[in-house]
């Protein structure tokens, strides 16, 4: 099965198997899907985290747009436990990030 319409590539050597079963994302976007329910579970648990922390919001984006590019540029290639690790992170730095300004434009 393929995903094209959510812009995820699926390339069967980037993807995660579990049992002979290959999963349609890549590792990449598992870790990204995982990292946005992550996010949510944060908020609706503890709530919308502090203001103080948007910059690193930002920051938590770095690790996965570092990795995406290197390997994008050939300068490198990644591993699936990279990839699952950095799409965690980013997505949950980005959600946290988009969702407290949100919060701070309805102010």
């Amino acid at each position: 099965m393929k995903f094209d319409l959510l812009l995820c590539h699926g390339k069967s050597e980037r993807c995660l198997s579990y049992s002979g079963y290959q999963f349609p994302l890549c590792t990449r976007c598992t870790g990204i899907l995982i990292g946005c329910v992550i996010a949510l579970l944060i908020e609706i648990i503890v709530g919308l985290p502090p203001i103080i922390f948007l910059p690193l919001y930002i920051l938590l984006g770095f690790p996965a747009t570092i990795d995406g590019i290197t390997q994008l540029m050939r300068n490198r290639e990644s591993n699936n436990q990279t990839r699952l690790i950095t799409g965690i992170v980013g997505a949950l730095g980005f959600m946290l990030f988009f969702r407290t300004l949100r919060f701070l434009l309805r102010l």
